[in-house]
């Protein structure tokens, strides 16, 4: 009798359990499903990642572009479509736009020396391509140009003001400076090659020299604008280097598969909810202030960082000089047009952050003064003011086409002092 009673109440258990574990199941799936549905909707109408081509050419009266699911944030605050001028199509614009939002997409990797390295891409508007040697760069006309081995190379360094952000190929100042040059010549004497980097300062431009060098290039004229990124101290990074360099490090490890990289769970409903639920948590520890941007955990007085970042553009411009010397290499040094220092802000379409213009503007101004007391890099600072009250920048601090052909009429001086008659030095 107990054991009849032992047997009924494990079959009772056995059936509450699976019974338990039925409707678990069943609730999950319909949650599941529940959730993908409205995930589904969400994805349909409301989600920024759908791309409406027929917008790209859209723009708000104030210069910003229509959110066609290639625009970010930084567009709709920064990006100001007017300071293209009528020279610019709308449709240029926003095809440009569309195919610098799909190149940004791309992994990151590295050259060597701690280095990024561009990916390449070939669009209408942005094309980046590998040189001889294999290092990728940004197109000028003088890619497409046979050289006969008697043409003046001339290798162009910066940030992305050189790199040309939010720009067509044919708009970056060293594309614009190689047109220049070459203006009326029946034959082409000059081939300018962009090796601009995002997020660059002197002190990377040296490490890329060396390793273009080292993998075979001799370049007869390197040319560098800086000021921008500021110069590399010893022990703070004061404009991003070593967040750049944690992406590129975090870009570069191989992927580890694992349950999540299944593709029918990538799919589910559940995995929607806890990526969004992750994104949101990101976000709002992003919006955190760090103990960098607060300058709390290295208060160092404004003109003793911006004296750190003399010397360590100063060392950098020497240790480039060195080279070159040695080489025969010919080397120009400019300081370039600087939103932080000297921009009229009213013409901005949304001034930048206070945080960011007072405290950093007052480094740029001790940062300049010390560099164009002690080095004879070529000053640019006062573009602006010969520009007059017109837009220069298209967003935050990137150039403008106009005025990055005005940039480059200002080197091309500079450039035929180095090289009289078009002619190649003795020896280089």
């Amino acid at each position: 009798m107990k054991k009849n009673n032992l047997i009924d109440k494990t079959r009772q258990f056995y059936k509450a359990t699976a019974y338990l574990l039925l409707n678990t199941l069943i609730l999950f799936i319909a949650l599941n499903f529940t959730i993908l549905i409205i995930y589904k909707i969400k994805d349909r109408f409301f989600a920024g990642r759908q791309f409406y081509p027929e917008l790209s050419s859209k723009f708000n009266t104030n210069g910003s572009p229509v959110k066609n699911g290639k625009r970010t944030w930084f567009h709709d605050v920064f990006f100001d479509r007017n300071a293209f001028g009528p020279s610019h199509s709308n449709q240029e614009i926003g095809e440009m736009l569309d195919e610098m939002h799909d190149y940004w997409q791309l992994p990151k990797s590295y050259l060597g020396m701690g280095l990024i390295e561009l990916a390449t891409f070939k669009g209408k508007h942005v094309k980046v391509i590998a040189d001889s040697i294999g290092v990728n760069l940004r197109w000028t006309p003088s890619l497409d140009r046979i050289s006969t081995g008697t043409e003046i190379k001339i290798f162009t360094f910066g940030g992305s003001t050189t790199f040309g952000y939010y720009v067509a190929d044919k708009d970056t100042w060293p594309s614009q400076l190689d047109s220049l040059l070459n203006k009326d010549l029946k034959n082409p004497k000059y081939l300018v090659y962009n090796y601009g980097r995002p997020g660059f300062d002197l002190y990377d431009e040296l490490a890329l020299m060396i390793t273009l060098i080292q993998l075979g290039q001799k370049p007869d004229l390197v040319i560098f604008l800086d000021g921008l990124n500021g110069a590399r101290t010893f022990n703070r990074d004061n404009f991003g280097q070593a967040q750049i360099r944690q992406l590129v490090e975090e870009s570069y490890l191989p992927p580890k598969a694992g349950f999540k990289d299944l593709s029918w769970v990538r799919k589910s409903g559940v995995y929607k909810l806890t990526a969004s639920l992750r994104k949101k948590l990101q976000k709002n520890q992003d919006d955190e202030p760090s103990p960098d941007s607060s300058n709390a955990t290295n208060p160092r007085p404004i003109k003793a960082l911006a004296t750190e970042m003399a010397k360590s553009y100063v060392l950098s411009k020497n240790q480039i000089l060195g080279i070159t010397a040695k080489l025969g290499i010919q080397s120009l040094f400019f300081l370039q047009p600087d939103v932080l220092y000297n921009y009229p802000h009213h013409l901005l379409r949304n001034p930048i952050p206070t945080f960011y213009s007072e405290e950093r503007k007052q480094i740029k101004t001790d940062f300049y003064f010390q560099l164009t007391s002690k080095t004879n890099s070529i000053s640019l600072l006062d573009l602006f003011s010969q520009w007059g009250n017109r837009k220069a920048i298209i967003d935050d601090c990137h150039y403008s086409p106009d005025f990055a052909n005005f940039i480059a009429k200002h080197m091309v001086p500079q450039i035929l002092k180095s090289f009289p008659n078009g002619r190649k030095r003795v020896g280089s």
